[in-house]
């Protein structure tokens, strides 16, 4: 695993309970309209000393001097030793960020992705002996049972724990035009008992489609595709895409001319 990040701006927010074994927050992180415009620099005149960097707090519209590893207090100027002993070397060592219960007097390390523990010595090397295929990216999770450490994720063209299998594909040209707001299709399995309609996988559409594109991972394909189109909330038409009497068939390209069902 090899990858890089770019530490840029910054929101605050209180994270309380740290005596938990991870943190959980949930918010909507959001930019300001003058973010990514170069000519607007809230840093430039830059206030801060060389024993930090200035960063802009996006929740507060202010900025804000982060210490540099091991600095501490309002302007940075004073350096704690323990930062050399305590924190692996590649790591962000923070003063008095432990919290207010417990280990108030180590050092917050702040490592990157692939170390662990609190000094951030350990490493996690399971990115490195399960590598991705089909340019695959590794990146690590959380498993509380130990069973799965990591996952691949990239092109939606494949999947699996390896990203090794390619997904089936199913490809429909649409033999007809019609005028509509938005489109829904739908990929339904029917259960054989009920003969209710089991939705399983849909795309909307902003106008009346011409081609379907739908990559599956699953044992067996999908019996029926709808699609159903809106001119306003109280005009709706549904349309048959295909209906497969066989579920052998994972992969096809077919030209559908949709037959509609007035009475639905």
């Amino acid at each position: 695993m090899n990858e890089t990040y770019e530490f840029n701006d910054i929101w605050f927010y209180p994270i309380y309970f740290d005596y938990l074994l991870s943190f959980r927050l949930a918010t909507i992180l959001k930019f300001s309209e003058s973010y990514g415009n170069i000519t607007f620099d809230p840093c430039r005149p830059t206030k801060c000393n060389s024993n930090s960097t200035c960063r802009f707090v996006f929740n507060q519209n202010r900025t804000y001097c982060t210490c540099k590893s091991g600095f501490y207090s309002q302007h940075c100027q004073f350096y704690e030793p323990q930062c050399s002993l305590y924190c692996s070397p590649d790591t962000l060592c923070k003063i008095g960020n432990r919290g207010i219960l417990t280990n108030v007097n180590h050092s917050l390390c702040i490592g990157p992705l692939d170390r662990f523990e609190p000094h951030c010595y350990l490493h996690h090397g399971e990115c490195y002996s399960n590598s991705c295929l089909n340019n695959g990216t590794c990146h690590l999770i959380y498993d509380p049972n130990d069973q799965r450490l990591s996952i691949c994720q990239g092109k939606k063209d494949f999947h699996g724990d390896k990203y090794q299998y390619e997904k089936e594909s199913i490809r429909i040209h649409i033999n007809r035009t019609d005028l509509s707001l938005v489109s829904v299709v739908q990929f339904c399995d029917i259960n054989i008992t009920t003969f209710e309609l089991l939705v399983q996988y849909q795309q909307v559409f902003h106008e009346f489609p011409q081609m379907i594109y739908y990559n599956h991972d699953l044992e067996e394909t999908l019996r029926l595709a709808i699609l159903k189109t809106y001119n306003d909330v109280n005009d709706l038409n549904y349309f048959i895409l295909y209906m497969l009497h066989s579920l052998n068939i994972k992969m096809f390209n077919i030209t559908s001319i949709p037959e509609q069902y007035p009475q639905v």
